[in-house]
């Protein structure tokens, strides 16, 4: 095993296991966004992005072979069994375009604005990939290796980026008064996305090593041959509807807190925590250069974030980072933008 180049030493491996026993399995999660395409032009605004997303999960036998290998904490050749070990992947572009109606009422004599909009949405989804073990098992006298792993994917001789795909909808109202602000989003409140069957494979990913010889199964299958547990996690996968409610003081170049708090109904397709609860700061030292922190509370952890900008003109480039930590998983990620602003 390594970290950064450096060996791991046998006591911090054990330590490793000791966790990971404890907590029922190693999770690990890899998110990864792209934008094509984003502009706006009065009240209309458009954007054309993906979103790769990608999680694994094994149990702990699984993770004293991969930290051990087959000797195992003991050193002594021992039975491993892989049952709850797990691999997810996918892949989604989304083609929106928006619509904000801005309107300025008087309430006590004291302007106020107040906005609304619509955005309208495309997701189509590109690659898919699911694996659950059903009972692998390593055994250690006599050695054999027996592999259970069935997979659902997406079908790579047909179309890459066409596999299912369905409209969906996000309603924002906004709020400005003074120095106060509010907004409440609630993202797809309907959304018709289903993974389209006919475009999806199944394998059955078995294979057998032993002393009377090999045999392995990765052929691919019709998805109708697959484990209905397994089939049944691919009608799962849908956007379900999405609620926040943030609240901020301060405007222009002053410093400027906000509060928000988001939650998300149902399973189904996970492009982040479930809950949150969230403090942001921004702070400008001077006009041109905004800097930004904050930290939120998310299902089963935390996540602290730092970022800044540099506004040239029309043209603000932006850098942040973040830190996740908790049962959630562990995960440090870097962002960097540039944006342009028309007149």
């Amino acid at each position: 095993s390594g970290n950064g180049g450096k060996t791991l030493s046998f006591e911090e491996r054990r330590d490793w296991l000791e966790r990971i026993t404890r907590a029922g399995g190693q999770r690990g999660v890899l998110m990864a966004e792209f934008t094509a395409l984003a502009f706006t032009t009065g009240p209309v605004g458009v954007h054309v992005g993906s979103v790769a997303t990608g999680s694994t999960r094994l149990s702990p036998d699984a993770a004293e072979l991969l930290l051990f290998g087959n000797a195992g904490l003991t050193g002594e050749p021992g039975d491993f069994q892989l049952a709850g070990s797990s691999l997810d992947g996918s892949v989604y572009t989304t083609a929106a375009g928006t619509v904000a109606l801005p309107f300025s009422p008087l309430a006590r004599g004291r302007r106020q604005m107040v906005g609304v909009s619509a955005t309208l949405k495309y997701t189509e989804g590109n690659v898919l990939l699911l694996g659950r073990d059903a009972g692998s098992e390593l055994r250690g006298e006599p050695v054999a290796v027996d592999l259970r792993f069935p997979t659902i994917q997406s079908d790579t001789s047909l179309s890459p980026v066409r596999n299912g795909g369905g409209l969906g909808m996000d309603l924002r109202l906004a709020w400005e008064g003074g120095s106060w602000s509010a907004g409440l989003t609630v993202e797809n409140v309907f959304h018709t996305f289903r993974w389209d069957q006919e475009s999806l494979i199944y394998r059955p990913g078995e294979a057998l090593f032993d002393a009377a010889g090999n045999a392995s199964d990765f052929e691919p299958r019709p998805l109708l041959e697959g484990p209905p547990g397994l089939r049944d996690l691919v009608d799962e996968l849908r956007f379900h509807p999405r609620i926040g409610v943030g609240v901020a003081h301060g405007s222009g170049t002053a410093t400027v807190v906000a509060v928000e708090v988001g939650h998300r109904f149902g399973e189904g397709i996970a492009l982040g925590p479930r809950q949150q609860l969230g403090v942001g700061v921004e702070h400008h030292p001077w006009s041109f250069l905004p800097l930004r922190s904050g930290l939120a509370l998310v299902t089963d952890g935390w996540r602290g974030s730092v970022g800044a900008g540099l506004r040239i003109g029309a043209v603000e480039i932006q850098a942040s980072g973040l830190l996740q930590r908790g049962e959630v998983g562990s995960a440090t990620l870097l962002a960097f933008g540039i944006t342009a602003a028309g007149r």
